[in-house]
């Protein structure tokens, strides 16, 4: 299974696991979100990502989602913290509403 193909899948079936997970986010230092960090296990390869999220308003309320995307370098700097960029996106998407997977 190639990377397309993984990324493909996650896209399918993140969304609703994205809703769902985002109700027992930690809180985010940086940036007031809550952050969990989160594992997609497939045959041959495990996604490890971070989900940010809003605080809910309401129990059972349902958020928009975007999956971040890093570039060549990855998402991490050498701490193994998230890039100040890839920080950025992610605190402005959630200020906007947003569930973020990065």
């Amino acid at each position: 299974m190639n990377t397309f193909d993984v990324v493909s899948r996650l896209v399918r079936w993140a969304a609703p696991i994205l809703v769902a997970t985002a109700a027992g986010c930690a809180t985010g230092p940086n940036s007031g979100s809550r952050e969990q960090p989160v594992k997609f296990p497939g045959k041959d390869v495990a996604l490890n990502g971070l989900l940010s999220a809003p605080a809910p308003t309401h129990p059972s309320e349902r958020r928009p989602a975007v999956v971040l995307m890093h570039g060549c370098s990855g998402m991490l700097d050498g701490r193994g913290r998230l890039s100040p960029r890839d920080r950025e996106w992610a605190d402005q998407f959630v200020r906007w509403g947003y569930v973020v997977l990065h």
